[in-house]
């Protein structure tokens, strides 16, 4: 799990879910905000870019370890993040079923990252208790695309 970030992790953690709420779909597609900024001339210009990607993972083995399933994760985030320049309408217009509303996008992943410290040592939320706890970074450049 090398070269993994926590986006990443999150996703994986999100299918894993999504494949036990299912009882075993190994096709599943998860809906995501993508920045929409892919060039670096954009990035300076004021304005909305937020392009929607569907991220379809296929082949989910229920035997494999959940190693393989974040590298599984990872490769797939990989390859439709470089292709998040595509508007989300030509995709939906090349899928047959799609009427009103894609059904293949009943779900959607956001993840936020922040700076911030907290400022408390722990926070709790109905009977369960957070704790920040420590730790170093190194961020990748998968994670510096996607922000």
């Amino acid at each position: 799990m090398s070269n993994t970030t926590f986006e990443q992790l999150s996703l994986a953690c999100y299918y894993a879910f999504l494949f036990k709420l299912t009882n075993g779909e190994r096709d599943l597609c998860v809906g995501m905000n993508i920045h929409g900024r892919y060039r670096d001339e954009l990035h300076p210009i004021i304005g909305m870019f937020v392009n929607a990607i569907p991220l379809r993972l296929r082949h989910l083995d229920p035997h494999a370890s959940f190693s393989h399933l974040v590298e599984q994760v990872r490769e797939m985030l990989t390859r439709n993040i470089e292709m998040s320049y595509f508007p989300l309408q030509l995709i939906l217009a090349q899928h047959p079923n799609t009427l009103t509303t894609p059904a293949f996008l009943d779900t959607s992943f956001e993840y936020t990252s922040t700076e911030h410290s907290i400022d408390q040592d722990q926070i709790s939320i109905g009977e369960a208790m957070l704790a920040a706890v420590p730790y170093s970074i190194q961020v990748t450049t998968d994670e510096i695309v996607s922000k």
